[in-house]
């Protein structure tokens, strides 16, 4: 899928970073992949998570396939239920060149809405 662009922020460098949408309903059980790897060095830092699931189950995200866990375990407790995070400063990020990947403990359908940046 195609991320969409909504406008820019400056980061603690001073750079301007485009800020990139994602809108993509995942249901696998596992690493599911939401963005590519940007490239040497580059880290994709999330600003803001929606996430609505159809029942009940976990979820986090990895910097990676099988890597490292860069959220913490956040829960949807069951059908239209789940929960909004964001901060101007970035909510996590990937490890340079990571792809930003989602993590559920059942194939259960979640919706995620993601704001996000390329950052170095």
């Amino acid at each position: 899928m195609t991320p969409g662009v909504g406008g820019v922020i400056i980061d603690e460098n001073g750079t301007r970073r485009v800020v990139q949408r994602l809108s993509q309903d995942v249901s696998s059980s596992g690493d599911t992949s939401l963005v590519a790897a940007r490239g040497s060095g580059v880290r994709i830092r999330v600003l803001s998570v929606l996430a609505i699931g159809a029942d009940a189950v976990n979820v986090y995200f990895r910097s990676g396939a099988g890597g490292s866990a860069i959220s913490s375990l956040k829960a949807i407790g069951g059908v239209g239920q789940g929960w909004t995070v964001s901060s101007d400063h970035g909510l996590f990020q990937t490890e340079a060149n990571g792809a930003l990947v989602v993590n559920l403990d059942d194939a259960i359908a979640v919706g995620f809405d993601i704001l996000w940046i390329e950052a170095a």
